[in-house]
């Protein structure tokens, strides 16, 4: 139904998705972190989001395509990690393609896909961080432990529960 709505009405349903393309607009086109051009101030709840959706505006692509666009690569990157993290584990071909159907088509993570929030990239660099982190030919524990840290301050779980 969202979906479907998307194609009618092109937008996102959460205020906080325009509050973040606001920002990001603003960053991208006149290189201040705001949400009045020329006044630097907080408004979003992810850093790491706006960034990446600020690149968007800064190549001018239209900014529902590219925040759809842009999570549905997540989307699939995190479909791609639980898909990794469940063969790595041992668990057969088919049956962890099973597991990672199940993982991405849950209703909760079809809707962060199309929310216009940083939730999808939140699940996917969980996803990779989870799967890194448990790979037995993987040396680099602390950096990805690091990383993900880093990162995971930069997209807060906010709204990512129901």
């Amino acid at each position: 139904a969202v979906g479907a709505s998307l194609v009618a009405t092109p937008g996102f349903p959460l205020d906080d998705a325009w509050i973040h393309q606001v920002v990001a607009r603003n960053l991208g086109l006149h290189g201040v972190y705001g949400v009045t051009p020329g006044a630097h101030s907080s408004g979003t709840s992810s850093l790491l989001w706006t960034l990446l959706l600020a690149l968007g505006h800064l190549l001018r692509a239209p900014p529902v395509a590219w925040t759809l666009g842009l999570n549905a690569a997540l989307y699939l990157a995190f479909g791609q990690w639980v898909l990794r993290a469940a063969r790595d584990d041992g668990v057969p071909p088919p049956r962890a393609l099973c597991l990672a159907a199940a993982a991405t088509c849950t209703g909760n993570v079809a809707w962060f896909a199309l929310s216009g929030m940083e939730a999808t990239l939140l699940c996917a660099l969980s996803a990779a961080a989870i799967t890194a982190w448990f790979s037995a030919a993987s040396p680099w524990r602390a950096r990805i432990r690091a990383a993900r840290s880093a990162l995971r301050s930069a997209t807060p779980p906010r709204h990512t529960s129901t």
